[in-house]
């Protein structure tokens, strides 16, 4: 239900999801496939269920079933200071994975 705010939880193609994360989330989804197709590479269904979710959360906002708005530039429906914080957090999280990698290339280094 894209009428509200959402996380999706993808496993990886060999295992899937730990019985640990199972317990935390509040259900499953599957994505529908025809024809040959048995399954879908988790990149691929990562892809084909965000447009999904996109698609629907736009319909949603649009038919006012849910609170809030769609930004005019086509860039979600946070609002500035919601967006902003998102945006901070994704820099230190770089910042913080650029660190770790240097620390490991001179741990091997050694």
């Amino acid at each position: 239900d894209f009428s509200q705010r959402v996380a999706l939880v993808f496993g990886n193609e060999r295992l899937g999801v730990s019985s640990e994360l199972m317990e935390l989330c509040d259900g499953t989804f599957t994505i529908a496939m025809r024809g040959l197709s048995e399954s879908l590479n988790v990149s691929v269904a990562v892809a084909v269920a965000l447009h999904s979710g996109r698609v629907a959360r736009e319909a949603a906002l649009a038919s006012g079933r849910v609170e809030g708005r769609l930004r005019t530039n086509g860039e979600g429906d946070l609002n500035d200071e919601e967006l902003e914080a998102l945006i901070e957090e994704y820099r230190q999280r770089s910042q913080d994975h650029a660190f770790q990698r240097r620390q490991r290339q001179e741990a091997s280094a050694l």
